[in-house]
This record gives structure tokens, sequence and C-alpha cells, in this order.
């Protein structure tokens, strides 16, 4: 197998924007640039209605997957730190690498040109990880907010309101992009995922959430919340699916998916609950298959469960607007999804947490955490300090 830091790197050297790294658990990886034709929505539309009738009504290219991109919010504007970043663009790429179940693939590029995968005198040059500064925790305001939030709750506005906090970050010497793809397929069970508009700027996220995948016709996604910090022993795990307000805030993604799913999926078969261990978290697990109905895709997949109460809250519309309430920034892509489908009607979806975004020598790290009854500040305060060390791994030391 091709060396990936490679292939993405000779293609923000050589080739025109967008730039797009994409590597699920199972190694699936999709390496893309450029753009022969790009859809963006349109002023004032309804982005679910458009996601599911325009970008996906015609097929994808033969060997290419079209890829989309959504922020937490697909209709709003890109200001500050997400200047030139799109919060919904689909785009069918021009050059693309593609390896899965063992096999690589190169679509317009030159396998020649790129190193085998990395090894002691592979030839690869990795930069150094950069050195990390945090500016400010924001600790006590992040404990002011979920207060507000768990107000919210008491007052029956909301059931559960996921509230996110941002870390702003000093990167020295700054930030290497072949790097970070290098630490981001060193995180376990999670996708790996870089993109940039324009080779200048980026946005990663090494997420372990799944939003959805089509695969043959068969539908998988994830209800993925519920957390516990540093586990160190089975009694730990055991408590965590004992604990009724972990359980509370799984069973809202649980419900939800059964509910929106029913739209373009039939027969769906849900798993048992389970635990996934990451290494500074661990999350309950509930996995979802089922057939895919005729005429639907993953343009449907999208639209129906973006964003889920795992990233939000519920009722839905409810949560979201608590958090443009009570959040001091813009999520941007943060909590959003990026995804792909192929000409076979293929795709996968990843959702964009445990991410940061990065232009030059500063980068912005996101994580959240989901507020229900029962929740208490000083514990998702940890918890989310939990979450962003994952991002902190990716950046530097």
């Amino acid at each position: 197998m091709k060396e990936h830091a490679a292939i993405f790197a000779w293609l923000l050297r050589n080739a025109e924007p967008p730039f797009l790294f994409w590597r699920a658990p199972d190694r699936e990886t999709w390496i893309t640039a450029g753009a022969v034709r790009r859809w963006t929505l349109p002023q004032s539309a309804d982005w679910r209605q458009w996601l599911r009738e325009k970008p996906f009504s015609a097929s994808p290219q033969e060997q290419l997957p079209r890829v989309a991109v959504l922020g937490f919010g697909p209709a709003a504007a890109a200001e500050g730190e997400w200047d030139h970043f799109p919060m919904l663009e689909v785009v069918d790429p021009i050059l693309g690498y593609h390896q899965s179940d063992g096999q690589e693939s190169f679509i317009g590029l030159d396998e020649a040109r790129f190193p085998e995968e990395m090894s002691a005198g592979s030839g690869v040059h990795v930069p150094e990880q950069a050195e990390l500064r945090i500016q400010d925790w924001g600790a006590e305001e992040y404990r002011r907010i979920v207060a507000e939030g768990l107000d919210m709750i008491h007052g029956g506005q909301l059931e559960k309101i996921v509230l996110a906090r941002s870390v702003t970050i000093d990167l020295r010497p700054g930030f290497d992009p072949a790097r970070a793809i290098v630490s981001l397929q060193h995180q376990p069970h999670s996708f790996s995922l870089l993109y940039s508009p324009d080779g200048e700027r980026f946005f990663l996220s090494a997420t372990p959430e799944r939003l959805g995948r089509i695969r043959d016709g068969r539908f998988a996604t994830m209800a993925l919340a519920g957390t516990l910090t540093s586990p160190e022993g089975e009694a730990q795990d055991r408590d965590l699916l004992s604990d009724a307000k972990e359980r509370a805030e799984h069973a809202y993604v649980v419900d939800m998916i059964r509910r929106e799913a029913g739209a373009f999926c039939e027969s769906n078969i849900e798993d048992s609950v389970r635990l996934l261990k990451l290494p500074h978290v661990t999350h309950i697990l509930t996995q979802f298959e089922g057939r895919v109905r005729e005429g639907r895709g993953m343009g449907d997949v999208m639209a129906s469960l973006h964003p889920t109460p795992a990233v939000a809250g519920t009722p839905r519309d409810a949560a979201v607007a608590g958090i443009s309430a009570l959040e001091s920034f813009d999520r941007g892509l943060y909590a959003g999804c990026i995804g792909w489908v192929d000409s076979s009607g293929n795709g996968d979806a990843a959702v964009t947490i445990r991410s940061a975004v990065v232009n030059g020598g500063s980068a912005i790290a996101f994580a959240g955490a989901g507020i229900v009854e029962g929740s208490d500040p000083d514990e998702e305060e940890h918890e989310t300090r939990a979450k962003l060390q994952t991002v902190l791994d990716i950046l530097g030391s």
C-alpha cells in the first residue's frame, strides 16, 4: 500500500482544491482533489429538501465518488475562522486515490510517484510534532452555559442539549498536514478526516461516530452517546451501562434513529448495547442495520439524520436554537458531517466531532457533551476536556 500522507501532500502541491483525506475505521480510504463539478446550497433554500433532490439526483463519475461536506448548520454563513469553508457543498473530484479490502486504485494519478507505507528507510520525512500552547481552557464559561442549559431542561424547553466548548491553540512551529494524517491514522475505532477548501486552511476530525453507511443496498448507522472518562476496569464499565443519566442520554439518540431512519430504510435491526473504548473516553454504542428503500440513498441519510441528538439534542430544532443562544462561537464544520457516494450508490458519512480548524500557526479545537436531567457542570467540563485531549494528541505533543 502507498503512503497516504505522501499522496495528500503531493496533491496539495500539484492539484487544485478542495482536498480531502477520508478514512473509515475499517481502513477504507478516499483521497481526492479538485472539482469537475460542484453544487452549493441556493440562498433561502431548504437544505434538507435540496440535499435529497439536487446533488444526488444524477449518478457520480464511474471511478471517483461524489463528496459532501456539511456544517452543523448547513444554511449558516461561513464567517470568522470558517471563512472560505463551505457549510454545504457537494463536489465531483478530478483526481483520487482509493483503498479498500487490501486493494488500491489511482484515478488520474501516477502511483509510481508515491512511496510505500511508512517504514524505516521509506524515505518519507515526517516532521516533529508541534509544541502546543493553549490560550485559555474557558472552564468557568463552559460550566456557566451547562448550568443555563440545565435551566432550559428544568423549564421543559428541552430534554437534552449538547453543549460544546472551543479552545484556541498556538502551534509551534506550525501545522503540517502530513504529520496530522499520520497521527489521525493512529486513533483507534475512529474515522480520520482532513479537509481543505483552499490548501491553506484545514479542518480535521478523529471522530468515532458514523452518521450512516450504504453498501450493496444495506444501511448501517450507530447511536453513540453516554460517556465515561479515563476508564480503568470492568467495574467502571458496568457503572457506565447502569448509569441512569448516561443511558438516558444514549436513549434519545436511539429513539431518533428509530424514528427518522424509516424515511429511507426498512427492516431495521437493532444491535445490543455495548461499549466503545477509546484512548481518553468510553462511549455507550448501539448499532443499527436495515435495507435501503427503493429510490433512496446517501442524500436521504444525511438529510434525515443530521444533526443527531448526539451532537444537538432533543427536540432537535429547540436544541439547535438553544445551542445558538448559549455557545459563544460558530460551530462551522464541527458536529457536521463529511461523506461520499459512488456510482453504485454505496457511500459513507462521518459525524465531525473531536475536531479542529487550523490556519497557519493557530488552531481552534472543539468538543461537546450531552446535557440531560442529572448532568453536573463540573463533570461535563471534565468530560469535554478529556475529549479535547484526542485533538491535542493529533496536533502535537
